[in-house]
C-alpha cells in the first residue's frame, strides 16, 4: 500500500522551517509503539546521531481517530515524522512542545513563502476537548498542496447488493433511467454495484485493469454473437500449422462448407491451419473468429480479416467462454496443446453439468490415428485407475470422415432442440412430440439417473419459460434428472433422436 511520510523539522533556535516533500513508501512503516516522553527530549544536548525520543499523538481534523507522530533527534535538531495511509492532511495538533512557545513571527512569514499550502498559526481558543496541553501549535495544510480532495477524507460508505444503499441507490436508478433503454435494470444496477465494491475494496490496479477489460470484452462479445443467436453455430479447434495441401485441411475445408449447406455458421479462433480452412470452406459470411492477441501471431486469416463478427481478446479465458458458450456443437481436428486443452476443457464442463450437453465430434486423419491414441489413454489410465466412468465416453465421438462429422451433428439435433432447469426439474424441449410409448421405455431405461419417487413427464410449456416467446410452442419432457451422471444424460438425449 503506498503512504505519504510528512516529516517536520524543527531547529530550537526560534527559527521555524517546514520539510513538506511528500516520500513515496511502499510499506508502511513506524508502526511500533515506543515507550518515552516527549518532556524528556533535551534540544541542548549535540551530537551526530538520532536518537529515539518516544512518540506524541497527533489529530487530524474532520477525523475522530487519532495518530501516532515519532520523534527523533539529532544533535540540535528534532525530527518529527507522522505516517498517514493517505495523502491529504488538514491539521496536524501538535502539544508537549514546551520548547517551541516563543516561535518568531518571521518563522511563519518564511514558512508560507517557502510554501504557500501552509501556515502556522496559535489556536488557544481552538482546543480540541480531547486535549489538554499548556503550548500547543497548529499545522494547516491546504488540501491543493497535496493535490488530492476532501473526498478521501469521508468515511467509506458500505454497500451492499440488495438495496438498502440509500443515495447510492437512487443515484443508480437515476443514471439508468436517464441512459434509457436499459432492458434488464436488476442485471445492470448489480454491476455497478460490483464496480463500485471493487472500488472500495482493492487498490491493485492490475486487478481493476483485469475486471475492467473481462466486462468490456464480453460485453462486445454479446453483441456480435447476439443478432445470430436463432442460427446453429460449430466451433472448429484444430492445429493452426496445418498446411494448404494437408489432407487435413483439405478435410477441414470441406467441413466447413457442408456445415453452411446445412445451415450452421461456425466459430473459429481466426487463425491460420485448421481455422483458416474452415473458415475459408464455409465463407467468411457464414463465419465468426474469436482472435487472441498472441505476439507471432500478428492478424487474423485472410477469410476473416474484416468481417465484423470478428472479435480480438486480450485474455484467454474470455476466448475460451465465447467459444462454448455460443457454440451448438464443437468438432475438434487433429492438433497441439491448444487443442487438446480445449477438448479436455469441454469435456469437464459437459462431464460436470455447467455446460449443457452437445455434440462433441473428434475428427480423425485419414489414417484414423490421431485420436484413438488419446481414447486409449483415457480408457487404460482414466478408466481403469477409477477417475471416470464409463459412461463419460458417451460425451464425445470419433469420426474418421467429414460426412460422418456432420451427420452427427445433425442427428443431435433432429428431434432435441434444447433444455433448461426449472425448480430443479429438468425441461427439455422437443421439435416433435414423443408417443405415450416412447416415454414410457426412456423411463425403464433410464430408471437410474432419475431422482427416487420421480419421473419422467411429457409438458407443454412451464410458466418459468415465458421469456422464451419463441419456443414456448414447443413440445417438453419433464424430467426428475439426479444432476449427477451427464454422460447417462446425453445417451438419454441420443434415445430420444433415435424414436
Amino acid at each position: 500500500m503506498s503512504i505519504t511520510l510528512i516529516t517536520l523539522t524543527i531547529r530550537f533556535d526560534n527559527n521555524f522551517f517546514f520539510d513538506g516533500r511528500s516520500i513515496r513508501q511502499e510499506n508502511l512503516v513506524c508502526q511500533t509503539k515506543f515507550d518515552g516522553q516527549m518532556g524528556n527530549a533535551d534540544p541542548r544536548i549535540g551530537g551526530d546521531h538520532y536518537a529515539l525520543e518516544g512518540w506524541m499523538f497527533v489529530k487530524t481534523a474532520g477525523c475522530n481517530n487519532t495518530r501516532k507522530l515519532m520523534c527523533f533527534r539529532a544533535g540540535t535538531y528534532m525530527f518529527f515524522t507522522f505516517v498517514e495511509k493517505r495523502r491529504p492532511v488538514l491539521q496536524i495538533l501538535i502539544y508537549r512542545l514546551y520548547f517551541l512557545s516563543r516561535i518568531e513571527i518571521l518563522s511563519s512569514i518564511l514558512c508560507i513563502l517557502l510554501h504557500p499550502g501552509m501556515r502556522l498559526h496559535s489556536s488557544q481558543g481552538n482546543n480540541p476537548s480531547s486535549f489538554s496541553t499548556k503550548n500547543q501549535r497548529w499545522l494547516t495544510i491546504d488540501n491543493n498542496y497535496f493535490n488530492s480532495d476532501q473526498q478521501e477524507h469521508r468515511e467509506t460508505m458500505k454497500i451492499n447488493f440488495s438495496k438498502n444503499n440509500g443515495p447510492i441507490d437512487e443515484l443508480i436508478e437515476q443514471l439508468i433511467e436517464t441512459t434509457g433503454g436499459i432492458r434488464r435494470p436488476e442485471y445492470i444496477r448489480e454491476m455497478i454495484i460490483a464496480s463500485l465494491k471493487a472500488g472500495q475494496e482493492d487498490d491493485e490496479s492490475a486487478d481493476l485493469k483485469l475486471m475492467n477489460t473481462t466486462l468490456k470484452e464480453m460485453r462486445f462479445t454479446s453483441k456480435v454473437f447476439g443478432p445470430y443467436r436463432n442460427v446453429r453455430k460449430v466451433t472448429v479447434f484444430g492445429s493452426a500449422r496445418t498446411e494448404p495441401g494437408d489432407p487435413l485441411y483439405e478435410m477441414a475445408k470441406l467441413f466447413g462448407k457442408k456445415l453452411a449447406d446445412a445451415g450452421y455458421m461456425i466459430i473459429t479462433g481466426g487463425g491460420g491451419g485448421i481455422m483458416e480452412a474452415a473458415n475459408e470452406g464455409a465463407g467468411s459470411e457464414h463465419s465468426f473468429a474469436v482472435n487472441i492477441r498472441l505476439p507471432f501471431e500478428e492478424r487474423p486469416n485472410i477469410v476473416v480479416e474484416g468481417n465484423p463478427r470478428q472479435i480480438n481478446y486480450k485474455y484467454f479465458f474470455n476466448r475460451k467462454v465465447a467459444f462454448l458458450k455460443e457454440a451448438d456443437a464443437v468438432a475438434l481436428f487433429p492438433g497441439g496443446f491448444g487443442t487438446l486443452d480445449e477438448a479436455m476443457e469441454t469435456l469437464t464442463l459437459v462431464q460436470t453439468g455447467k455446460r449443457n450437453p452437445l455434440p462433441l465430434v473428434l475428427v480423425d486423419d485419414p489414417d484414423c490415428s490421431y485420436w484413438i491414441h488419446l481414447i486409449k489413454l483415457l480408457e487404460e489410465e482414466l478408466l481403469a485407475r477409477g477417475y471416470i466412468c464409463r459412461s463419460d465416453f458417451a460425451l464425445f465421438e470419433r469420426v474418421c470422415s467429414v460426412d460422418d462429422a456432420v451427420e452427427r451433428i445433425k442427428h443431435f439435433y433432429r428431434r432435441y432442440h434444447s433444455m433448461r432447469y426449472v425448480h430443479g426439474q429438468l425441461v427439455i424441449r422437443l421439435t416433435s412430440p414423443l408417443s405415450s410409448n416412447d416415454i414410457r421405455e426412456l423411463r425403464d431405461q433410464f430408471h437410474d439417473i432419475i431422482m427416487p419417487t420421480g419421473g419422467i413427464a411429457a409438458s407443454g410449456a412451464l410458466e418459468a419459460e415465458v421469456d422464451d416467446a419463441d419456443i414456448i410452442h414447443l413440445p417438453r419432457l419433464v424430467i426428475d434428472f439426479n444432476r449427477k451422471d451427464f454422460g447417462r444424460l446425453r445417451s438419454l438425449i441420443d434415445a430420444i433422436n433415435d424414436f
